[in-house]
């Protein structure tokens, strides 16, 4: 119970440091600089996801069922991460002259930058499975929360030196990074070293299976996650990419949450004694995501249209529409993101990969007929119809799999309402 109260208060401080870069962000660089500082983060991004394989979620998976070699099997992990980093960074080197052609020359440099952090982003992120894996959920929260701080903090001391540039957000975007990755090898110092330091060769067929699996089907979520931005980013120019980023960022209190669960939900399911068990914690997670994401997506929906021009600047008043949109598409995300994880926490990485595949192909199929029609909101539209097929698609595996039918999922049991009890009251002891 301590390790949600304690998920959510880090989720709603995220979310307000996030809030506010945004905000920064749009007004100082205006809908064409914050359309450049959306790319550079995009594109890097996207290449740094793609090359780290899921070796955070083997890890945590691999973590769960051999708790005597937690230590072996982070250093493994982290390994295997760095010649991956290394092949991130020549993609990038021939990829980002040409995916950032019309860039100013001061994002160009924020882009190579930021690629060269890939192998202790690498690094950093297999760290923050570590802790997954070893269930220290209330510390990895604290440290998470560090980077979007990081982030609000480095603006201001860039501010101060030189100036509002998209060099000078990214700079501060690697100061928040930084300090995570700081705290993170401060706190694995005497966890890992020593004889346990050298990885087993027996060890790497299973992490290594699990990993590839896990990541075909998040090549594919991969892919969902950024071809509406990667679309607009390349046939529209960077005003439009910084409205739609604009656009998204009132999304973000909906994707915070829902991630937030995921991630307290899958190490848990991946430790409980037996397959009920391990149900029952997944249909918990799963209602109390429904009820905390759809509140904020409803009251998102009845706000945006004075919340985005007050708050960003009338300049970005056009990406309202979008805004209403995308806050849907988030609600759907994150629902299908909870089944997500449930499902491979089982075990099960193939009905991942069959939502994540069907999304994929209505988004891409949507984006070519309404993008041109209608812009960003037509990029908006696309988004939410992929992730409404694929969370039924989930839905129905989850009923298939796991027995777990939609009023499991939606519908709150005594039990629920016993535990909803238990975090009010323990809410209320802290207040005092």
């Amino acid at each position: 119970m301590r390790d949600i109260v304690v998920a959510f208060a880090v989720a709603g401080f995220m979310q307000l440091c996030g809030f506010a870069t945004g905000v920064l962000a749009a007004r100082l660089l205006l809908p064409e600089g914050r359309g450049e500082l959306a790319a550079v983060l995009l594109w890097c991004t996207l290449i740094a996801s793609i090359s780290v394989l899921s070796l955070d979620q083997a890890l945590v998976y691999r973590m769960a069922r051999q708790r005597a070699r937690e230590q072996r099997l982070t250093a493994l992990a982290l390994l295997l991460s760095q010649p991956l980093a290394l092949l991130a960074i020549v993609a990038g080197i021939l990829l980002l002259p040409r995916l950032l052609a019309d860039a100013s020359p001061g994002a160009m440099t924020a882009a190579w930058a930021l690629l060269l952090f890939t192998p202790f982003g690498h690094a950093t992120t297999i760290l923050q499975g570590a802790q997954q894996g070893r269930l220290r959920l209330i510390e990895w929260n604290l440290i998470r929360a560090l980077q979007p701080a990081g982030y609000l903090l480095g603006i201001g001391i860039a501010l101060l030196f030189v100036g509002a540039s998209v060099l000078g957000f990214v700079a501060a975007f690697l100061f928040g990074r930084i300090l995570v990755m700081t705290a993170l090898l401060w706190r694995a110092r005497g966890s890992v070293g020593g004889a346990e330091l050298r990885p087993s060769a027996a060890d790497l067929k299973p992490m290594l299976g699990y990993a590839v699996g896990v990541h075909s089907a998040g090549l594919a979520g991969i892919a969902n996650q950024f071809l509406g931005r990667a679309a607009v980013a390349l046939h529209l120019p960077a005003a439009e990419l910084g409205l739609f980023a604009v656009a998204g960022a009132m999304n973000g209190a909906v994707g915070i949450i829902a991630q937030t669960l995921s991630r307290l939900a899958f190490p848990k399911i991946a430790n409980a004694e037996d397959d009920r068990q391990r149900s029952l914690i997944f249909a918990r997670y799963f209602k109390l995501n429904l009820v905390c994401s759809g509140a904020a997506t409803a009251v998102g929906l009845a706000l945006a249209p004075w919340f985005v021009p007050l708050i960003f600047g009338e300049a970005f008043a056009a990406a309202v529409p979008a805004s209403q949109v995308l806050l849907v598409g988030g609600l759907l995300v994150g629902t299908r993101r909870m089944a997500t994880a449930g499902l491979q926490a089982h075990g099960d990485n193939v009905s991942t990969l069959g939502a994540e595949s069907l999304n994929l192909v209505l988004q891409a199929l949507c984006l070519a007929i309404l993008l041109p029609l209608f812009g960003i909101v037509g990029a908006a539209a696309a988004i939410a119809v992929g992730e409404a097929a694929g969370l039924l698609y989930m839905l129905r595996r989850a009923w298939l799999r796991l027995g777990l039918s939609l009023a499991m999922l939606a519908l709150p049991n005594a039990d629920d309402l016993a535990v909803l009890g238990d975090l009010l009251r323990e809410l209320r002891a802290r207040r005092r």
